[in-house]
């Protein structure tokens, strides 16, 4: 029997790094969260998107509170919708592991 979905939540984070470099480099270390649907740094702007059911949700809001200690940007704001328009979910990207 197939495990019931988890109820996911649609997050839009919204940062500022201290320099175009740290942006792209903030982008570039986090690209690879499984939780990830979209991420890049724009100047010094760093814009995301992230589903994530509510189990997990807590380092979004950590971002928010503490976006300096969690990512190293001067400021961040964090959005949530449990409504988004499309998609509607996305299944984590979970590694799978090496076989040998």
């Amino acid at each position: 029997m197939e495990e019931p979905l988890r109820e996911q939540k649609c997050y839009l984070l919204l940062g500022e790094a201290p320099t175009e470099a740290a942006a792209e480099k903030i982008a570039e270390v986090f690209a690879g969260c499984p939780y990830v649907y979209f991420l890049s740094a724009f100047g010094r702007m760093v814009v995301g998107v992230f589903y994530s059911d509510d189990e997990r949700a807590w380092w979004l809001k950590a971002v928010a509170e503490n976006p300096e200690i969690t990512l190293g940007l001067v400021r961040a704001a964090v959005y949530v919708t449990d409504r988004p328009a499309f998609p509607l979910r996305v299944e984590p990207r979970l590694s799978e592991p090496d076989g040998d």
